[in-house]
């Protein structure tokens, strides 16, 4: 995803980005935001992994 390369190229933090998905769940809803959210983190650099609980 290069907007998020853009947007911290910009000086936007990842705090601001996860700020921007927390906005924006009550107006796009939760799919979106969580098929969103997995793409974002990867571009971040965040490693997520399935089997943890």
């Amino acid at each position: 995803m290069f907007q998020v390369g853009f947007a911290l190229d910009a000086g936007v933090t990842p705090e601001e980005i996860l700020g921007l998905l927390v906005a924006l769940n009550p107006t796009v809803g939760n799919v979106r935001i969580v098929s969103a959210a997995a793409e974002i983190a990867f571009a971040l650099g965040i490693e997520l992994d399935a089997d943890q609980g």
